[in-house]
Parts: C-alpha cells; structure tokens; sequence
C-alpha cells in the first residue's frame, strides 16, 4: 500500500533501519548477520543521502556508535521501543500510551515529531521486501505506510529508489488545490 499524498515535513527522526539477508536451504532458514549489518550501514547512508538531496533534515539516533557512557541514547531508544510496542498493541484506537511524558520530552530535545522507520528482507539474494513507515509522535497517528516486494536482487540503485521515493512523499509541499 503507498499513500500517495504529499506531506510537506520538514524534519523527521531516523533509527537503525531494519535489514535482514536470509538464505533458504530446503527447509532451513540461515540468517546471514554480517551480510545483514553491512547493508544496514548502507541504507542508513542511503538514507542521509535521500533526505540531504530532499533537503528533509533529520536527527538520528543509532545503537551502532553506543559508547560506554552513552546513557542518552540508549534510553532514547528503549523509548521509542515502548512507544512502538504500546503503539502497536493498541491499533488504530487512540488510547493513552503510557510513555507519553517522556515522548514529549524526547521530541523537545530532538526538534522532530515524525518518527520515520523502514527496513528490508532480503530472500535468497533474490527477493526482497521493503517497508517504509511514518509516525506522528504527538498524536500516534501512522502518517505514511508502504510495502514493496520485488523479485530482483537489493541493489543499493534499488534501495535508493525505495528511500528517495518514500522521503519525496514525506518533505514534498502539498499541492494546491
């Protein structure tokens, strides 16, 4: 499902894209871990990319540069895991997420209220699932949803198409009507 509308944001929140290379053998399932680290490291590159080329400005928070004292990030980001999780718990209903204080104090201090998530699933380095979605902080609300499958290998002109395409819809002005 793409949701074709324009947003006109003009800043949005990354974290650790998702990705996941997987080999099928008869009926085995082999995660392929260093293969899946190096392509997430390339599609948060890809990402910064999209978004400077978009002139979308973005703050990131990331697990993979945690240092020993980095006590801010790391709960930044076992918040935004809470959030999610109750999010997710409680649909389309907008109940009282629990963590909602500590929210607004997240979006004050990062100067952002879009939470941007995406991440790919790569099969047999021949299919590949791409998922891109779009959050409001404040109100919970999913602002943009997208699902792609293909059946071609995740090149990274792919994934920049994917990401270019998904950012366009979030940081391009609405058109007038």
């Amino acid at each position: 499902t793409v949701n074709e509308e324009f947003l006109g944001i003009d800043k949005v929140l990354f974290v650790d894209p998702y990705y996941q290379k997987i080999l099928m053998k008869k009926n085995d399932r082999e995660i392929q871990y260093y293969s899946s680290e190096e392509k997430q490291a390339k599609l948060m590159a890809i990402q910064e990319k999209c978004a400077d080329k978009l002139g979308l400005q973005y703050a990131r928070i990331s697990t993979k540069s945690l240092q020993e004292n980095d006590m801010e990030t790391y709960n930044d980001m076992a918040l935004i895991n809470d959030w999610l999780t109750e999010r997710f718990k409680h649909g389309n209903s907008h109940e009282h997420i629990e963590c909602e204080e500590a929210m607004k104090d997240l979006i004050a201090r990062k100067g952002v209220k879009y939470l941007a998530l995406n991440g790919v699933q790569n099969n047999n380095r021949k299919t590949n699932s791409y998922m891109f979605l779009l959050f409001d902080l404040e109100s919970g609300d999913v602002k943009q949803f997208e699902i792609k499958n293909n059946r071609t290998k995740d090149t990274n002109d792919l994934l920049t198409l994917y990401v270019y395409n998904s950012l366009f819809h979030v940081a391009e002005k609405p058109k007038k009507k």
